[in-house]
């Protein structure tokens, strides 16, 4: 269950940090943006204001860079002097806090906003707000000889800019800009950008509100201080693909909302809830919210001793009964010393992935997916023998 806030408030503070952001070139006057604080829903803004590039007063942000006639997009001539390009740039460059206050990240990629702009991502779908294309891109994705993903994008842009106009709703509405090489590269964080790049709403959700109701196998990951975009994108990759009910990350995790995360994802932290649970108590938050009895939850170790009480093998978990939870710890330095404490007082459990002899460790995205998707084989093999 998600939390909405007001779309006036939530459009009035948007629209100042939006003003603050692209009317200046440097990243230090975004101390200058109203703080939005912590944002409690992911409902768009009703109207955005600024002023327009014609000087003839204000006019919705959903309407900068569009053809009123809708026979084409707009192009961005001038990088340099372009309040979107500006926006891109900031995003890029600005710290969590900073990206948080503005409510948006940076998707790129072909695959990544065509799949973000799927019909059957109808969420994901909601929260884009701009896209930018290169002409090079755009003539090869309408070229008969284009690719399968490339007329997909195509076909997708062109459904999503004609809803957008057709509806009066534009706190919905997708903008979309074409530009030429050098135009859309400044908007990308990739050294060799593929042509496209989308602006995403954060999406925010509370965790007193993802009630664990009609969930008896609700699965959970908690990340303990991953600090690598890769990893922390490829488990909520794998977390939806294994059907993993939402990523809990706690203090010292990398921003699972920098463009390096999104474009690790592949867009699949749109996808399903994303929290972040700061404070020492977090693991209790977690589990009264959630209604996780504490030894459902199983930090991953690398222990596989045979005494009694120690680390089980992910095998020898039944992950079909009740909800519960992994806890995976930070790349070289492990658990928080806090969850090693619960652990040696019996309080939370283990799980290892047994591995080969001379095998110190895996990588924490290939530990989260093997045992998410033992999980899944599990569930499997339970269907099959109720049949």
């Amino acid at each position: 269950m998600t939390v909405y806030s007001s779309n006036v408030t939530r459009g009035l503070m948007l629209a100042a940090a939006f003003t603050a952001v692209v009317s200046r070139s440097s990243l230090r006057d975004l101390s200058s943006v109203s703080p939005i604080g912590y944002r409690i829903g992911f409902v768009t803004p009703q109207r955005l204001w600024t002023s327009s590039n014609s000087g003839r007063g204000s006019r919705p942000i959903g309407q900068i860079g569009q053809q009123h006639n809708g026979a084409s997009w707009e192009e961005i001539s001038n990088p340099k002097s372009s309040k979107t390009v500006k926006l891109f740039k900031a995003i890029h460059k600005a710290n969590k806090s900073r990206r948080n206050e503005i409510g948006l990240t940076v998707a790129e990629g072909v695959r990544l906003v065509a799949d973000l702009l799927s019909t059957e991502n109808e969420h994901s779908k909601s929260l884009v707000r701009r896209v930018v294309i290169s002409d090079a891109l755009k003539q090869r994705a309408e070229s008969p000889d284009g690719d399968q993903y490339h007329r997909e994008l195509i076909y997708r842009l062109r459904e999503a800019d004609k809803k957008s106009r057709a509806s009066r709703d534009k706190a919905n509405a997708i903008i979309i800009n074409t530009g030429g090489k050098d135009a859309v590269q400044a908007c990308c964080g990739t050294v060799t950008s593929q042509g496209i790049a989308a602006l995403v709403e954060i999406p925010t959700y509370n965790l007193d509100e993802l009630s664990s109701e009609g969930e008896e196998e609700g699965f959970y990951l908690i990340l303990d201080g991953l600090a690598d975009p890769g990893n922390v994108g490829t488990i909520c990759r794998s977390a939806v693909a294994s059907g993993v009910r939402a990523v809990l990350l706690l203090e010292s995790s990398c921003d699972p909302w920098s463009p390096k995360v999104v474009r690790a994802s592949m867009g699949a932290s749109f996808r399903l809830p994303v929290i972040e649970v700061p404070g020492d108590n977090a693991l209790d938050r977690i589990s009264d919210a959630l209604k996780i009895d504490p030894k459902r939850i199983f930090a991953a170790t690398m222990e596989s001793s045979g005494d009694a009480g120690a680390s089980k093998a992910h095998f020898d978990v039944d992950f079909t009964a009740r909800p519960s939870a992994i806890i995976l710890g930070r790349e070289g330095e492990g658990l928080r010393p806090k969850i090693r404490e619960a652990l040696s007082n019996g309080r939370i459990s283990s799980v290892h992935v047994p591995m080969s002899d001379g095998v110190e460790s895996l990588n924490a995205a290939v530990c989260a997916s093997i045992i998410c998707f033992e999980r899944c084989r599990q569930f499997a093999q339970k269907k099959s023998d109720d049949l």
